[in-house]
């Protein structure tokens, strides 16, 4: 990663993108390399935010109702539908070495982070 904090949303990422590496904005068919680290896959741009999401963050959604965890928020959402699952909800959970910014902290006197 480049070492910028950025909210682990796909239109955050993409936000990214576009002011700090050069990315142009809307959905392109075509083939990019993904350049996290030393990562290299190749895919399609448009799919580049929610390969980040899920790959390097490690984004998953657990089902408080059955406390399945699904990888993607689109699978998460066809779950929830599922009897015992419906209104129970979901814990969103990330990869122990990503971070959540306090931005309360951050922008006021002090600064600081939370370990996620």
């Amino acid at each position: 990663p480049c070492n910028l904090w950025i909210k682990g949303d796909k239109s955050w990422i993409n936000d990214h993108i576009q002011k700090w590496h050069g990315g142009k904005p809307g959905g392109d068919k075509v083939e990019v390399d993904c350049r996290w680290s030393t990562c290299q896959k190749k895919m399609l741009k448009e799919s580049i935010s929610r390969h980040v999401v899920t790959i390097h963050l490690g984004e998953k959604w657990k089902c408080q109702g059955c406390r399945e965890e699904i990888v993607r928020k689109d699978a998460y959402e066809r779950h929830a539908s599922k009897e015992g699952c419906q209104d129970a909800g979901a814990l969103i959970m990330y990869y122990a070495d990503a971070r959540m910014i306090d931005t309360c902290a951050a922008l006021g006197e002090g600064g600081g982070y939370a370990d996620a």
